[in-house]
């Protein structure tokens, strides 16, 4: 099968739909494991989709997202020099 074929890469709509499809599965297993009374990931450790989605307000006008964003790939890019 051209599926497992090792040495061809994917182009067009196929390499899209491979993507996207991977990006969903992670999701829904993100949801599904955060779900429910008793998830088997407390919220304390890993919310929801939903909570992180809802969090954004929040940080971005009383956190300062942006500017601690901002910050911390400073730390990052920094620390790439440095090393």
């Amino acid at each position: 099968m051209a599926f497992y074929r090792l040495n061809r890469q994917l182009q067009g709509k196929r390499l899209l739909l491979y993507e996207l499809a991977g990006f969903a599965l992670i999701l829904l297993v993100w949801f599904l494991i955060t779900l429910g009374e008793q998830p088997l990931i407390t919220k304390g450790i890993l919310p929801s989709p939903s909570q992180v989605i809802n969090a954004f307000g929040e940080l971005f006008t009383n956190n300062g997202l942006v500017p601690n964003f901002f910050y911390s790939l400073g730390l990052n890019l920094g620390g790439y020099v440095e090393a």
